[in-house]
């Protein structure tokens, strides 16, 4: 995963959060365990046994995936962008080499409008050199966002869905 403008934040701890604009085609997966837990039975939808991811994944409705937020896997263009439980590297830049590693635990789907001040902290805000304390962390979330993506559609008042990815540290270097 790239973290250009985050990744000091990965690597000391403070960063256990990280989110993504999704894209248009997305496709969100999770566990029909858990749809079953949640439910009491599984509910009508598209099931199938992947012998790549080992596992069985469940294709569901918009409206599953927004009460249930559970995801387990991500896949862009027939091809598995985030899954937890997965490791990744933790890459300075595009092309750049790891400067270490971390496990995917969670992924949620929401807008990022939607983060708390505790999700702020979460993604290390509280290290960006621009921040202030009379600023709330979700606040200053917005205006570090707003940095990054510029677009319009993508920019925090546009409120776009995202993802947002929960790691843990398991290698430095």
């Amino acid at each position: 995963m790239i973290f250009q403008h985050t990744y000091q934040w990965v690597l000391d701890g403070t960063k256990t959060e990280t989110t993504r604009l999704k894209k248009p085609g997305d496709i969100a997966y999770f566990d029909p365990t858990d749809l079953q837990d949640k439910f009491g039975h599984l509910p009508s939808v598209e099931m199938y046994y992947s012998e790549e991811y080992n596992k069985v994944i469940i294709k569901a409705p918009v409206w599953m995936l927004k009460i249930y937020t559970h995801i387990s896997l991500v896949e862009r263009n027939e091809r598995a962008l985030w899954q937890v439980e997965k490791t990744y590297a933790v890459q300075p830049g595009r092309g750049k080499k790891a400067v270490g590693h971390v496990l995917l635990k969670s992924i949620r789907e929401e807008h990022v409008q939607d983060k708390t001040d505790k999700d702020a902290i979460a993604e290390g805000i509280l290290n960006w050199d621009k921040y202030n304390f009379e600023m709330a962390p979700r606040d200053a979330f917005g205006k570090f966002w707003d940095t990054i993506h510029t677009k319009r559609g993508d920019r925090f008042e546009d409120n776009p869905e995202v993802y947002t990815l929960g790691f843990e540290l398991v290698e430095e270097g």
